[in-house]
This record gives C-alpha cells, structure tokens and sequence, in this order.
C-alpha cells in the first residue's frame, strides 16, 4: 500500500503507512514477525524493502507485481503467509 501510495502521489498515506510499518515493526530494534526461512519469495521481498510481515500487511497482488516483480499466484501466495505470521 505503502509504495501505490506513492506512485499516485499520495504522499500522506504514504506516510503513514511508512510510519505504520517502523511502528510496529521494532520493539526494542528487534523485527516483530520477521519473515521466516522458506517464506515466499523471501529474497525478492527482502531486496524491495519488505523484511517483516508487517511490511506486507495491506499490500494487494498489483502492489507486490510491481514493486517485487512477483506474478499474481505469487504474490497471493506471500500475502496468504503473511497474514498466517500476523
């Protein structure tokens, strides 16, 4: 959500969801759901910015094939994982 925020240039809910992401997404400097080893495309996620399941939440299928260049089913299949972590 984060990213198609900005691509519209909805700057404010971009915003927000950036501060929606590094607020719940530490506690004490320690990521809360970390993606997990075998998680969906891991290494794709991991290089576009999205590195805890927190990053995820509220992003659809068109943000994840743009952004991570992941094909629908797979972007089912990380949004499907991510939810299951949260």
């Amino acid at each position: 959500m984060r990213f198609s925020a900005h691509e519209v240039g909805d700057f404010a809910l971009e915003a927000a969801w950036r501060g929606k992401q590094e607020e719940i997404t530490l506690i004490d400097g320690v990521a809360v759901h970390p993606l997990p080893d075998g998680f969906p495309s891991k290494a794709a996620l991991e290089d576009a910015g999205y590195s805890v399941a927190e990053d995820i939440d509220g992003a659809d299928e068109k943000e994840l094939s743009k952004w991570v260049a992941l094909s629908a089913i797979q972007a089912k299949s990380v949004i499907t994982a991510a939810a299951a972590l949260l």
